[in-house]
């Protein structure tokens, strides 16, 4: 079985690009430091790792610069705020030795990836790059607003169980989508799975996947053995895998497993490049513990419904926590996943009461 190396991966300066290179540690051993604040690291070779920060428990994102001819490819742009962009100033003046960003890639529609497209768009003319999926649901999550959305998200959060408190919390997020984000472009170059770009002289295999969004881009360059995983797959923590309102019968677990079964297909030497976390190998046995842990949670769901329950009874066995609105938003989303998933597999069924309220039962 393979295992998430602890050998160090070298991190070098590189010619026209300045900033104090840092050693990096795949996942599983321990890095001293992180790229500081408005820095580069180059992970391999002409591909430069930045962190973005981020206003939650989960405290940064990455973003990946490519060297591609005479500017760069960027692959996510962090959070539409005023740190931020801030951040990204000092970047283009201290850190690129001159040099434009001539490429915007987008893995997925999350505000901390595709939050600053338009800046990006306005400050160098670069339209984002994306799968039709992912900028549809950016758009669409632009847009919603107003009574038509509360009214919905509160039928939603009822059907689900919250009541009081909770319900209060949950509606009181409107469209937290809309806080973190500029307005997405009217328009984008598309990208599809199967699709090869050519960035920096090599050739990267374009693979799309559901489960933690609707159509979310990896990026796969079989000649550096580096995958650009976006939040697909993560070193220490799952992506959030969950069921939103304007698709409550969704399946994304069936998704997310089926991407974890390709993913396992490719090097398991290759370099990870994660949104979260720090860079790793061992891309199958992370693939692994990631179907193990929501094997494992599947089966905390089926016996939370030994006696018929809300989502919100079940929610509450397993979040046994108080939640913030914004924790809370995910925490319904994370358990309709499951529930879901288990009502595909046959394993419980579910009844709508009185004003739709639904009730899970296991078979």
């Amino acid at each position: 079985m393979a295992t998430c190396s602890t050998s160090p991966i070298e991190a070098r300066p590189r010619a026209g690009v300045t900033g104090e290179p840092l050693p990096l540690v795949a996942a599983g051993g321990v890095q001293p430091q992180q790229p500081p604040e408005g820095s580069l690291v180059e992970v391999a070779d002409g591909i430069f790792w930045a962190r973005m920060p981020l206003p939650f428990a989960l405290d940064h994102v990455n973003v990946w610069l490519l060297r591609d001819g005479q500017g760069f490819t960027l692959i996510d742009t962090g959070m539409a705020d005023a740190r931020t962009r801030g951040l990204w100033e000092r970047i283009f003046a201290e850190q690129l030795g001159g040099l434009p960003i001539t490429r915007l890639i987008c893995t997925h529609h999350h505000p901390d990836h595709m939050g600053l497209s338009s800046w990006f768009h306005a400050r160098f003319g670069v339209r984002m790059t994306t799968t039709i999926g992912e900028w549809t649901h950016g758009r669409l999550g632009w847009l919603e607003s107003g009574e038509d959305f509360l009214t919905h998200a509160s039928d939603h959060f009822v059907r689900f169980g919250l009541r009081d408190e909770r319900l209060r919390l949950a509606i009181a997020e409107g469209n937290n989508y809309r806080k973190y984000i500029d307005p997405i472009p009217l328009d984008f170059i598309r990208i599809s799975d199967g699709d090869r770009l050519s960035i920096g002289g090599r050739e990267w295999h374009v693979l799309t996947f559901s489960g933690h969004s609707p159509e979310h881009v990896c990026l796969w360059c079989p000649e550096a053995d580096v995958l650009i995983a976006g939040d697909q797959v993560l070193p220490k923590i799952s992506p959030t895998i969950g069921v939103w309102s304007n698709e409550p019968e969704a399946n994304p677990l069936g998704g997310f497993f089926a991407s974890l079964n390709r993913l396992m297909t490719l090097s398991d030497d290759a370099l990870v490049l994660p949104s979260h976390g720090l860079p790793f190998t061992g891309l199958r046995q992370r693939c692994k513990a990631l179907k193990a842990h929501h094997d494992d949670r599947l089966k905390h769901t089926l016996d939370c419904c030994g006696d018929p329950s809300s989502g919100a009874d079940v929610m509450e066995r397993l979040f046994p926590r108080t939640l913030s609105g914004h924790d809370l938003l995910f925490a319904v989303a994370e358990t309709l996943s499951h529930l879901n998933s288990l009502i595909a597999e046959g394993c419980i069924e579910y009844s709508a009461g009185e004003k739709q309220n639904i009730t899970y039962s296991a078979k």
